[in-house]
């Protein structure tokens, strides 16, 4: 059996900053609703989806470094 090759042949983004996206996207949703109608509950979501998405981002930024190591190592061996 042949063994396949874990690094990917061009860069690809992280899921990480897909998903840090859309907790951005749902998290301003409550934020809104807070800032309207004073409402506690909504705050803590919106504020816990966007703490969320800031962490999100930080492991897509090294997904991403380790990426581009990987992909800088397999065209200098090309």
């Amino acid at each position: 059996m042949e063994k396949h090759d874990e690094i990917p042949q061009e860069y690809v983004t992280p899921v990480s900053y897909v998903i840090g996206w859309l907790c951005v996207t749902f998290g301003s949703i409550p934020l809104f609703i807070a800032i309207n109608d004073k409402n506690m509950v909504a705050l803590f979501i919106g504020l816990g989806l966007l703490f969320a998405a800031v962490v999100l981002f930080l492991i897509g930024k090294h997904q991403s470094r380790e990426l581009i190591k990987k992909l800088s190592i397999r065209k200098s061996i090309q």
